[in-house]
């Protein structure tokens, strides 16, 4: 399901910008800090070297990991369910820690659904969230 995992420097000679009709790239990113950024991209390698150009300009944490999916034509619609399924459902609700893993994990079940209709996917969303 991840057509590249490893060091930003590399990732340009595995993945090409994907065309309208495949849809697009969902996208971790591996901070220094150990932070995860989660992005959906037709262009991963323009965005990642434009993402690495700025945190170096403004002394940023720089990047240890991407991992870029095969194209999917719900790109947009899997990562925002990805980015919603790490937040706390409620105040109340402590957050747990988010890893690469974890996130990893609730892409492959995203991605394995067919046909990702809206229905689906959100049937999906709430299994992911638990």
């Amino acid at each position: 399901m991840w057509l590249y995992d490893g060091k930003p420097e590399e990732m340009e000679l595995v993945v090409r910008d994907a065309n309208s009709d495949e849809g697009g790239y969902v996208v971790l990113l591996q901070l220094a800090s150990g932070a995860i950024r989660i992005l959906g991209t037709r262009y991963p390698v323009k965005y990642i070297g434009s993402w690495r150009t700025s945190t170096q300009r403004h002394d940023g944490s720089g990047l240890t990991r991407v991992l870029i999916s095969k194209p999917h034509p719900r790109y947009e619609k899997i990562k925002r369910l990805l980015a919603n399924s790490m937040v706390p459902a409620s105040e109340n609700e402590q957050a747990c820690e988010v890893t690469v893993e974890s996130i990893m994990s609730k892409a492959a079940h995203l991605f394995s659904i067919a046909p990702a209709s809206n229905s689906n996917l959100a049937a999906a969303s709430t299994q992911i969230s638990k």
